[in-house]
């Protein structure tokens, strides 16, 4: 991700755009996305001027954060429970 961040930061949206997809292909093999890849690519179509696309990618972020936060709650609160 920190070559994506760069490339995000130069403005290389092509090469971004590859980067991006390469990164997707691997989240796939591990069972999903992150927060950080959805952030990225809303900061790539904030770059195209995609507004509506940056909202989806941004929510899509927030879900995710969310259900990591949940999880990591719903672990801590078993684990003192049993």
């Amino acid at each position: 991700m920190q070559a994506i961040e760069w490339l995000l930061e130069v403005k290389a949206i092509p090469f971004t755009e590859r980067a991006l997809s390469i990164q997707l292909l691997i989240f796939a093999k591990e069972g999903g996305t992150t927060p950080e890849y959805h952030i990225a690519m809303a900061r790539l179509k904030l770059q195209r001027r995609e507004l509506q696309l940056v909202e989806e990618e941004l929510n899509a972020a927030l879900q995710l954060d969310f259900q990591v936060l949940l999880d990591l709650y719903t672990t801590k609160y078993y684990s003192v429970m049993s």
